[in-house]
């Protein structure tokens, strides 16, 4: 077992099978809420239609109104819905892989890469604020998932180019039109790509004393993408929607308040705090990239001045958009943001510190890091315990995917592939108004929201259009 456990092969697999719920899952889900809107939208009006409205009456993001167009329920597919979280959660760790192996490769293997990314994934994945407005919900997803993974593609191009003194024209064309991509997602990727572009732009410029000339042709596409999106006639008609928005001084309070809690809720996750200890003492390995190296030589009162101006900052335009705090799927972009400036911050310190020769990184054996491993894999798994004469609470995500796969996904599956049939039937019979049970079983990691008994809910006369019905609302018991 020892001689296995030296293999990375064995790490990989290992930590694969973490993974495999949230895959598995993926075949579980079911639209909810703006998925059907949307695509109702879209099949009964076009796409022209669907973007005019929504650029003019909602939000400016360009690029997610013509991703909408890709949702498989406008040619009433609802098996294709079940494809494209496995799709996602793939092109993120692909994202991942190309993002680390320009960091440090040759310096490291590509197994060594390989299990860098899945670690990675699994912090993601396993203290995201919810896996379901990340992941699942197609809707939300494609709005802000896919600007966490175009943004790691975005960067695996920048540092690919970090160490020429020019980019190369194809590259400089593939990150204006990643810029353009990315800003048209949503508001914080849009703030995150601004900041992350400044900030290269800053460095380059104090610590380099030269700045790549091409850096800023792609912050030119930024500016003019951002105020596209920005001055969107939606914006200011949504914000009308919203009496508290506008307001500076709320928005700059929440923001600081809510970056605590996502601080809060990593630092209480002992599998993310194990995974640290394990970077801090990898650092000696990584420092034999030069990009890696370089990155981590800035002094840690710039890294962490930025840090917390930026992910404060991203905050900002959802609170001073709506006035409300930030809905979930938000926490998710600045979770992601999170964990790599947790990790840069670690490196930048611990370096700064060794320069200073006022810290020693010890050699750690072969044995304290897989112990580490193992209790860090063991303790992800144990994450859960039991209300006294209730249920299971799973305070970990992957805890919970599991527990979802095991008790509820299917049971969940079934009774709303029951739902499309009574609503099928019903249609046959050109009944307008059905009454159909509720769900009895609530897979959190894939669940975002459901109809309810008020037949006038939005979400309820979303279903309704889609469907073609009057009405559709939900009962504990049909009536005969």
């Amino acid at each position: 077992m020892n001689k296995i456990s030296d293999h990375w092969t064995f790490w990989i697999i290992l930590l694969g099978t973490l993974v495999t719920p949230f895959l598995a899952l993926s075949f579980f889900t079911h639209p909810s809420a703006d998925d059907f809107m949307t695509s109702a939208m879209i099949r009964d009006y076009g796409m022209a239609a669907h973007i005019k409205q929504f650029y003019f009456e909602w939000c400016g993001r360009y690029f997610s109104m013509l991703l909408d167009f890709i949702n498989p329920l406008i040619i009433g597919w609802m098996d294709g819905y079940k494809i494209f979280p496995a799709l996602l959660i793939l092109l993120f760790y692909l994202a991942l892989f190309r993002f680390f192996r320009n960091i440090f490769h040759p310096a490291i293997n590509t197994s060594r890469i390989f299990m860098i990314a899945l670690v990675f994934l699994l912090v993601f994945v396993n203290n995201v604020p919810s896996t379901a407005e990340c992941i699942y919900w197609l809707d939300g997803s494609l709005e802000y998932f896919t600007g966490i993974i175009l943004m790691l593609f975005f960067m695996a191009i920048l540092l690919r180019t970090w160490a020429t003194p020019f980019i190369k024209k194809k590259d400089i064309l593939l990150l204006c039109i990643l810029t353009i991509l990315i800003i048209g997602t949503n508001e914080i990727s849009m703030f995150m790509l601004d900041e992350v572009i400044g900030a290269i732009i800053l460095y380059q410029f104090i610590i380099k004393k030269k700045t790549q000339t091409s850096l800023y042709c792609i912050a030119a596409t930024a500016v003019i993408a951002s105020i596209f999106e920005i001055s969107a006639p939606g914006n200011f008609s949504r914000m009308d929607q919203f009496p508290e928005s506008g307001n500076i001084l709320f928005s700059m309070q929440q923001s600081l308040i809510s970056l605590i809690k996502i601080f809060g809720s990593f630092i209480s996750d002992p599998g993310f705090l194990i995974t640290s200890i394990l970077f801090f003492l990898y650092i000696p390995t990584f420092r034999k990239s030069k990009i890696f190296s370089e990155l981590i030589s800035i002094k840690p009162v710039y890294v962490l001045t930025a840090s917390f101006f930026i992910l404060s900052s991203l905050y900002f335009p959802v609170i001073y958009g709506t006035g409300l705090n930030p809905a979930l799927r938000v926490h998710n972009v600045v979770a992601f943001a999170f964990i790599g400036i947790w990790f840069l911050n670690i490196a930048v310190i611990i370096n700064y510190l060794e320069k200073r020769q006022k810290l020693i990184i010890p050699n750690a054996q072969n044995t304290l890091i897989k112990t580490l491993g193992i209790i860090a894999f063991t303790l992800t798994l144990l994450q859960f315990h039991k209300v006294p004469g209730g249920k299971y609470i799973c305070t970990g995500n992957i805890c919970r995917a599991f527990y979802d796969l095991a008790f509820n996904a299917i049971v969940y599956n079934n009774e709303l592939n029951a739902r499309q049939n009574i609503i099928l039937h019903a249609k046959a019979e050109n009944s307008r108004n059905i009454v159909v049970p509720q769900l009895t079983h609530i897979p959190q990691t894939i669940y975002f929201t459901d109809i309810t008994g008020n037949a006038d809910h939005w979400i309820n006369k979303s279903v309704s259009i889609y469907y073609g019905l009057d009405s559709i609302k939900t009962t504990k018991q049909i009536k005969p």
